[in-house]
């Protein structure tokens, strides 16, 4: 990876990064998805290369990440029995093989019954993380049939797959941010998240357009219905009906763009524009990562819109 898209601390430890990320989300008691959960980490695990996975994080009151070991990972997946999710929320993550801005992570949020509570609105999290190299080493069109794959999996709202500017430690975001906005800003195909606190923000709906993004069969009738998205979206996106809904591809490759070069990420935008209204805007979850900057956090979230530019 070029180091002109890694920040790396004096000590070594990565600040923020690019990768990419697989999310996906959805409102109902996690119990429902569950199942679907431990077939999709099945699925990802598969995809790691051996010994690249050595941390982990179990348990939503857990800071400190331990060493993956068999127990570890028995303690984190047992976490995902119905019998365990009926009755407690669920959180864990396993990565490697750094702990700060890993190659490889799958991260679980689960609520045993989501809820509004004030400006929350929960919503379960499945989010899985790869290096970049990996779209190139396996090929986009694997990268897709995973996150369809994953999608269908499990009952869910929504989800997403997108090459994305990552920060590195978690919580600590001041210099990530001043990496990552920038960047972000100039090209537009690139996702920024913090997807555990957006998940306690977005409720049933969408993070917004991305390479692939991933919409339950309610949503998409919120937009019209299947035939209405392929009449505005762009000639180039590509709409696949899957178990749970719709897979929505902007492009064979994910559109990275640069906005001083004048290069558009014009498939994207067409998808953007069209679920706009199904769409979670003011995402305070990445407001640090923009400086706690609303303009800029608006401006990027809003960064298909080019007339309003």
């Amino acid at each position: 990876m070029s180091e002109e898209v890694k920040l790396v601390a004096p000590d070594g430890e990565i600040l923020a990064r690019d990768n990419l990320v697989l999310a996906v989300f959805g409102r109902r008691p996690f119990v429902q998805m569950a199942a679907g959960a431990r077939a999709a980490i099945e699925q990802w695990w598969k995809a790691v290369p051996s010994d690249e996975l050595r941390w982990a994080l179990v348990g939503k009151s857990s800071t400190k990440y331990t060493k993956l070991t068999p127990q570890v990972l028995k303690r984190a997946l047992a976490m995902l029995d119905d019998d365990v999710t009926r009755k407690n929320d669920v959180y864990f993550e396993i990565l490697g093989p750094d702990v700060a801005g890993p190659d490889y992570l799958v991260l679980v949020k689960g609520y045993k019954q989501p809820a509004k509570i004030g400006f929350s609105n929960q919503t379960n999290l499945v989010e899985f993380h790869f290096p970049v190299e990996f779209l190139s080493r396996v090929g986009a069109d694997r990268v897709a049939e995973l996150a369809s794959s994953i999608f269908s999996a499990m009952p869910c709202d929504s989800g997403y797959a997108s090459l994305a500017l990552s920060p590195g430690i978690r919580g600590d975001y001041d210099k990530a941010a001043d990496f990552i906005a920038p960047r972000a800003l100039q090209h537009h195909g690139y996702d920024v998240h913090d997807n555990p606190a957006s998940a306690a923000l977005i409720g049933p709906l969408t993070r917004g357009a991305r390479w692939l993004t991933m919409l339950s069969a309610p949503l998409v009738e919120q937009v019209g219905g299947v035939e209405a998205l392929k009449r505005q979206v762009a000639p180039g996106v590509d709409i696949q009906s899957v178990r749970n809904g719709l897979v929505i591809r902007a492009g064979s490759e994910p559109e990275v763009g640069s906005v001083n070069r004048g290069q558009r990420t014009t498939l994207v935008a067409s998808v953007a524009q069209a679920i706009e209204n199904i769409t979670c805007f003011g995402d305070n979850a990445i407001l640090p990562l923009f400086k706690r900057q609303k303009e800029r956090r608006d401006r990027w979230e809003r960064r298909f819109w080019w007339h309003e530019e």
